[in-house]
């Protein structure tokens, strides 16, 4: 007899985080501490971001790595198109897998 063993499953929390108009240095201390009571997936909405400086995109890397770390993923939904053009500009665009993407492939 032969017994399977599959990976135990992924949480199902998610969590859901705007990012205000401007996500820069000034911001960096706010998110942080935001993002270390994150449990499982967030899902980053960047409707309403207009600025993005690289402190921002670094910490959006290094963000991102500490969930994948912890077996969880960070999402991005909603972009502004400002928002996606600079993660395009630093070549991060598919580093950041999209919501959207995401609920495509699953349906």
């Amino acid at each position: 007899m032969t017994v399977l063993a599959f990976p135990a499953p992924r949480p199902t929390t998610t969590t859901t985080h705007s990012l205000a108009p401007r996500f820069d240095a000034h911001a960096l201390t706010a998110f942080r501490s935001m993002v270390a009571e994150v449990q499982g997936d967030l899902v980053l909405d960047l409707g309403a971001v207009r600025f993005i400086d690289v402190a921002g995109l670094n910490l959006l890397l290094e963000i991102r790595a500490a969930l994948v770390d912890r077996g969880h993923e960070l999402w991005i939904d909603n972009a502004s198109t400002t928002a996606q053009v600079t993660l395009e500009l630093a070549g991060l665009d598919e580093a950041f897998p999209s919501l959207a993407t995401m609920q495509a492939v699953a349906a």
